[in-house]
């Protein structure tokens, strides 16, 4: 009897192991579906929709796949979602070309800018990341997730350009300075 209760308990542990949960990383942000591509949708595809989103949001990326495939390459959602699962199973360069093809149906797509953008800052291509935040917060100019992301990226590339520029002057290099300058009214005009 506890011969079999032990291989039952190590069959079971067995079994236990190959069950994968892939939570989404910590840095990923997933917005929601907006209202007015929700709007576009059949009963039935809101319905797949809202699912796969729950899906997404949830880290389970393998069973918003399937979804995504019922609802077909004509659904407004099809490429930013294909988007959000390739970020989940870190497949970036993946996931950046399902964004910038949501993008070129959509240009005002917020969430696959704010998918762009988390990609950059991954990557450490701050100045994209950056302008990416700027197109979330022109379509959703109250999503607070972007305002942080895009002012605490403000608030660091200011004080490395400051610190660029300063060296630069102690160095001597004027022209350096300059440059280092100008690149931070990129980052903030109204710092002139």
């Amino acid at each position: 009897l506890v011969k079999k209760a032990s291989i039952f308990f190590l069959l079971l542990t067995g079994f236990w192991s190959c069950a994968t949960y892939q939570a989404p990383p910590p840095s990923l942000y997933i917005g929601s579906l907006p209202p007015s591509i929700v709007a576009e949708l059949t009963l039935e595809e809101r319905i797949l929709a809202e699912e796969m989103w729950t899906d997404l949001k949830q880290g389970r990326g393998s069973r918003a796949e399937k979804t995504v495939s019922r609802l077909g390459m004509d659904s407004p959602i099809y490429y930013v979602s294909l988007g959000y699962i390739n970020f989940l199973t870190n497949k970036l360069q993946s996931a950046e070309k399902f964004f910038r093809r949501a993008l070129e149906e959509r240009p005002e797509l917020a969430l696959a800018h704010a998918g762009l953008a988390q990609i950059y800052q991954k990557s450490g291509r701050d100045d994209q990341a950056f302008a990416s935040f700027r197109e979330v917060l022109k379509t959703e100019p109250e999503n607070p997730w972007a305002n942080q992301q895009y002012e605490t990226l403000k608030k660091r590339k200011m004080e490395e350009i400051q610190q660029e520029a300063n060296t630069s002057l102690t160095e001597g290099d004027t022209k350096r300075a300059k440059a280092a300058l100008l690149k931070a009214l990129y980052y903030s005009p109204q710092h002139t």
